[in-house]
């Protein structure tokens, strides 16, 4: 058992996946246990968890609900939002980091991030050869992100189109058309096939003018980005999406982005709404967002020391 004046956390395995194990702390007050019925999970401080519920976890929900309904804080674990030439987890790689915040992933989450210095980003920056460019007005068309369709950041989505993904981006489409007729490219999620599949059934078949699909999927990275990402954004004169951690790339290179849910993480530094699609915003500052945002993601050392704990242990726990 951990020190009395050390709260207790614990992950149970499920709704804590074999992937983050990696990332729990060498720490006494830290545990892990298989199931809801052991004793440690009614007398925990506060929780882990990967990700938060989404449908293809059913098996879990019985855990995610626990952990919700409890009142208590819970840490959520997540890919992170910097990631270029993210290598295999297998591999341990001491560069590779994984976000983690109070109670969500997403923007909602706490991270204790607040007004953050820029040396963690210059860091950051210099290991994975990060290039912020100058925002720019010039490309060839609108890159439009599509997402998992049961992604658990699409919470906002679900709660009005429920699973008619479909539906949802159509009607995305139809309002981009109000404010311009540019040609527009749909790019799925390279690791779903669902995703790829709407893409191109919404190209073929809602007879929305000018508008294609993107076949530019390769990569080599466990992300989801790499050379396909790169060659369609490359001339793409703005990117628009919902949550994806692609906003944060075209962003970063000076793209003009629009963010359609205020709990993106790019939400900071996207175009105020979609009726600056020709005439964009090009004074947006980005220096403090990625300062903070670089305070969202630790790496393998620091999680395992209990560092990351140490910065997220304060907001809950004197």
């Amino acid at each position: 058992m951990p020190a009395s004046n050390e709260p207790l956390i614990v992950g149970i395995k499920g709704s804590f996946d074999n992937q983050n194990l990696l990332f729990v702390p060498n720490l006494p007050n830290f545990k892990i246990v298989e199931n809801l019925d052991d004793p440690l999970v009614k007398s925990a401080d506060g929780y882990m968890q990967t990700n938060i519920y989404k449908d293809h976890l059913i098996e879990y929900k019985d855990q995610y609900d626990f952990i919700k309904e409890s009142g208590k804080p819970f840490l959520v674990y997540e890919s992170p939002v910097f990631r270029r030439g993210t290598t295999s987890l297998q591999d341990k790689n001491p560069l590779y980091m994984q976000r983690v915040g109070w109670n969500h992933f997403m923007r909602q989450g706490i991270f204790c991030n607040e007004n953050s210095p820029p040396d963690r980003f210059n860091q950051i920056q210099k290991d994975q050869n990060i290039e912020i460019k100058p925002w720019r007005a010039k490309g060839d068309y609108i890159l439009f992100i599509l997402q998992k369709p049961n992604d658990s950041s699409l919470e906002q989505v679900h709660k009005v189109w429920g699973n008619n993904y479909w539906n949802y981006v159509v009607d995305c489409l139809k309002h981009i058309r109000k404010h311009t007729d540019m040609p527009i490219v749909l790019r799925g999620h390279p690791k779903a096939n669902k995703s790829r599949s709407i893409a191109a059934g919404i190209a073929a078949k809602e007879g929305i003018p000018n508008v294609s699909h993107t076949t530019n999927y390769d990569t080599d990275t466990i992300a989801n980005g790499g050379r396909g990402l790169q060659k369609d954004l490359d001339n793409a004169w703005a990117v628009v999406g919902t949550t994806s951690n692609t906003l944060i790339e075209s962003a970063c290179l000076g793209i003009p982005t629009f963010a359609l849910d205020d709990t993106a993480m790019s939400w900071p530094v996207c175009q105020p709404n979609l009726s600056y699609l020709e005439n964009p915003k090009l004074d947006i500052p980005r220096e403090q967002w990625l300062y903070d945002l670089a305070w969202t993601q630790y790496y393998f050392n620091e999680h395992k020391s209990g560092f990351a704990w140490n910065r997220l242990k304060p907001y809950y726990f004197s």
